[in-house]
């Protein structure tokens, strides 16, 4: 029973994280739609570097999301059930 209890908080842990990232996508591409809207009625080359740079800034944080999502969704299925055989008391 502990370790049922364990792999299910890591699982809702893992899928908090996946809503998260892909809230994160959308917010991300939503910005860049209306950052690029205002550089259609600017059209200036000084924010082109802005730009860039959170676009890159925001894959990270995708990529960073969705990489701790991995970690907990594989900590679920294979380090919990090992971790909780040496020490079962870990609820109680």
């Amino acid at each position: 029973m502990n370790e049922m209890k364990f792999r299910t908080i890591l699982i809702w842990i893992g899928w908090c994280v996946v809503v998260v990232s892909i809230l994160s996508i959308a917010i991300s591409i939503y910005s860049q739609i209306l950052l690029q809207a205002e550089l259609n009625k600017i059209a200036d080359d000084r924010l082109l570097v802005p730009m860039t740079l959170r676009l890159i800034g925001s894959l990270f944080s995708i990529i960073e999301s969705l990489a701790l999502a991995a970690l907990c969704f594989f900590a679920a299925h294979t380090i919990s059930p090992l971790w909780i055989k040496h020490s079962p008391n870990v609820f109680d």
